[in-house]
């Protein structure tokens, strides 16, 4: 719930920051800037990460332990908690990809669309 709650708010936010954008050129790089912040806000900044992640690290763990709690089986380290094992190692990996995507591919493309405004705002 709380995932699906961060993610409406997280998006409404962003539309409602790009409304103010026009139709021109320098308007159109601006909002592109401002998607791409918007990108790496959620995959590189710990704090976007945490509200990104978390709800799938708690959700997964707690789907874990509670398959145990119906099956009523005594707990086994070996199973639940390789299982929690899993879910922590999947979250650290989706964390370094986003991580090298941001750095690979967002920044340069961000670092370009604002080498393009400064060229545009130098011919004014």
């Amino acid at each position: 719930m709380l995932w699906g709650v961060h993610l409406y708010v997280s998006r409404r936010m962003l539309a409602l920051r790009q409304r103010h954008f026009g139709a021109s050129l320098r308007d159109e790089i601006a909002s592109q800037i401002l998607l791409l912040d918007y990108q790496i806000g959620r995959t590189w900044r710990p704090g976007g990460i945490l509200l990104t992640m978390l709800p799938a690290c708690v959700g997964g763990v707690a789907l874990i332990l509670a398959a145990w709690r119906v099956n009523n089986e005594p707990f086994s380290w070996w199973v639940q908690g390789g299982g929690i094992l899993v879910v922590a190692a999947s979250s650290v990996w989706g964390y370094w990809v986003g991580r090298r995507t941001a750095e690979r591919e967002t920044l340069p493309r961000k670092r370009r669309l604002e080498a393009l405004l400064g060229e545009l705002d130098a011919r004014r």
